[in-house]
């Protein structure tokens, strides 16, 4: 069902109970919450008197109000009566409009599917987006068992996924130049690839052979001594001359993955697939009734840390994979700001609106603490480098996305400048949920790439280990 503002399964945002009050540019499209009725009651919005055994709300005005059943059945959301009885010169209505309150778990599951309201798109974009992100999981989890169906191969190596093109060999001061060594290179990378892909291995050896020989003589005191009075640019000494191909080459020279990887990646979907869920939870389970509404909402906002804290480690892990000392101490940072965002939303004290800035204060402030490792990582590599290495513009995409959003949200635009025009589709809130979207994605292209690098320099290296690139790197950075 479309939006429609006569609903009868829907209020209007002054008819809402005051917990349920967050942003008055949205009008209508609410879900009439429970408890909306007994709300008025408390406010002494309605009073109950007995005429003639039949129970009457009568408004402070002196109007006849509408006196919603608590416990509607949702196969019967409404009911009406036009009895009217005249009781000493009064009329009065028997049967009074029975109005529906989404009071139960089974009618705010009904609400997702049944009928639109402006919590539909909140719901949808993070109820598939979990969905996607437990799908995303399974998924590695067949291709690393190497049960991953064929036919999704070339999805699963698309070239986003890696550098636009991707180290053809590691070049180390001990890298042979004589014929034996490129020749055992090519054997090397043949039994490694297969005979399909022989020649593409003996190309590989060829371009490692002549850009060696042009280090060594343009250094004058062998490769160390090129890389250290004159640095070359990353891209010769890790070559990036071999062009990605149709089956993605560098995934079938990358060696598997070791248990540092799965869960780095593990982090990442658990994060993701935590705070999606616990937000789709929330805005489905919202207008159940105030007490459900704000555990609901605690639980929204645990989500938003285990996806920050989820979507750091696994960037962490490429950034810094030389220097695991760096890896712990912003890991550790990263966990210790976690756990105080988690303590302060979970604090009753700061579970109202009136604290909505200072709960997105802080969710942005423990997003953007990226900036200081990604900060340190581009000085030590600088951002030609770190993109190949860990996809830093897909990380710096992720992070734009993440915090225009939010400031979207906390200014309420574009519903601010026409209330009421956005009440269904297009509020804040719903474009911030699917900028969400789009940032873990882009987060998800950045360790992608970050894991697509390491394990292809790694497994085509001459030493075939991470200490062999390391070294490589340092000397480059020397």
């Amino acid at each position: 069902m479309g939006p429609s503002a006569s609903n009868e399964y829907l209020c209007t945002h002054d008819e809402l109970p005051a917990w349920c009050h967050d942003n008055d540019f949205v009008i209508t499209g609410y879900r009439r919450p429970g408890g909306t009725y007994a709300d008025a009651k408390d406010k002494g919005k309605v009073t109950h008197g007995q005429l003639n055994g039949h129970a009457s709300a009568v408004a402070s005005d002196g109007k006849s109000l509408r006196k919603p059943r608590l416990r509607a059945k949702a196969s019967e959301p409404f009911a009406r009566s036009d009895e009217r009885k005249t009781v000493t010169g009064v009329e009065t209505v028997s049967e009074e409009t029975i109005l529906f309150e989404h009071d139960t778990l089974q009618k705010c599951w009904n609400s997702i599917w049944l009928y639109w309201h402006n919590e539909t798109v909140n719901i949808h974009t993070h109820l598939w987006g979990a969905l996607a992100a437990v799908l995303l999981a399974f998924l590695h989890t067949l291709h690393y068992l190497d049960l991953l169906p064929s036919f999704l191969n070339p999805l699963a190596h698309h070239p986003i996924f890696s550098p636009r093109s991707f180290p053809a060999r590691v070049l180390t001061v001990t890298e042979p130049t004589s014929f034996a060594g490129r020749l055992r290179s090519a054997v090397s990378l043949s039994s490694t690839l297969g005979a399909g892909q022989a020649h593409v291995a003996s190309k590989g050896a060829s371009i490692l052979t002549s850009t060696t020989s042009t280090l060594v003589h343009r250094g004058g005191g062998g490769m160390a001594g090129s890389l250290l009075r004159r640095p070359a640019p990353l891209n010769q000494v890790l070559q990036f001359d071999m062009p990605l191909t149709a089956t993605h080459i560098a995934t079938a020279w990358s060696r598997p993955p070791h248990a540092l990887d799965i869960i780095s990646f593990t982090a990442f979907f658990v994060g993701a697939a935590a705070c999606l869920s616990f937000s789709a939870t929330f805005h489905t389970l919202q207008a159940h009734s105030s007490d459900v509404a704000k555990r609901c909402h605690q639980l929204d906002y645990v989500g938003i840390v285990a996806m920050i804290c989820g979507s750091f480690v696994p960037a962490l892990f490429y950034g810094f994979h030389c220097h695991p000392y760096l890896q712990r101490m912003y890991t550790l940072a990263n966990l210790s700001l976690g756990a105080l965002a988690t303590f302060l939303v979970i604090n009753p004290s700061y579970a109202t609106p009136a604290y909505r800035p200072v709960r997105t204060t802080i969710f942005l402030s423990h997003g953007l603490s990226a900036v200081f490792p990604t900060a340190h990582v581009l000085m030590l590599y600088g951002h030609e480098n770190v993109a190949k290495m860990m996809g830093v513009n897909f990380l710096a995409a992720s992070g734009a996305l993440y915090v225009v959003g939010a400031l979207l949200y906390v200014f309420r635009v574009p519903e601010r400048f026409a209330p009421g025009r956005f009440d269904y589709i297009g509020a804040s809130h719903q474009i911030f949920h699917v900028f969400i979207l789009l940032a873990a994605f882009a987060h998800y292209v950045s360790i992608r790439r970050g894991y697509a690098f390491w394990h292809t320099v790694e497994a085509i290296g001459s030493d075939r280990s991470a200490a062999a690139v390391c070294t490589t790197l340092e000397q480059w950075r020397g």
